[in-house]
């Protein structure tokens, strides 16, 4: 599960997360908020332990994954949905070169911050910092952005 996290503010700070420091750090919206997203349950867990956790920080969003939907459960493919479609709307799946992997096709994402958050939630790590960095990472992940502008 994923859970976005909104602040009044810009904001950055560290947690201790088994037994290490990790930085957090919001990104910047308008009007000088800010937004966090992770499926991290340490962090997670982190943030809401927070003595700022209920007056300037709180959950805005929480994001059912694939994998929260299917626990237990065995799907008859492996989207959870019909042929190419992972049930979600602007989301499509297709074979990769050479009947490899598949590719997650995001026809919906049409801006570079909705590509990068998008990557973000697919579990990309590393500094997302510009146009190429986002198109690099997309391709490593097997994410197309047809549409982005």
């Amino acid at each position: 599960m994923i859970k976005v996290y909104r602040c009044v503010s810009e904001i950055s700070f560290n947690l201790k997360i088994g037994g290490n420091k990790r930085r957090i750090i919001f990104d910047s919206m308008t009007g000088g908020r800010s937004q966090y997203r992770t499926n991290d349950m340490e962090v997670q867990r982190g943030i809401e332990g927070l003595e700022q956790f209920g007056s300037i920080i709180e959950v805005k969003e929480i994001i059912e994954e694939e994998s929260d939907k299917e626990k237990g459960k065995v799907a008859n493919d492996s989207f959870g949905g019909g042929e190419g479609s992972s049930g979600l709307e602007g989301e499509k799946y297709s074979q990769g070169k050479n009947g490899g992997e598949p590719k997650d096709i995001q026809e919906g994402i049409i801006s570079f911050a909705e590509a990068k958050e998008y990557l973000i939630t697919k579990g990309c790590d590393k500094t997302i910092r510009s146009k190429d960095n986002i198109l690099a990472y997309a391709q490593e992940l097997g994410v197309e952005f047809p549409n982005l502008k």
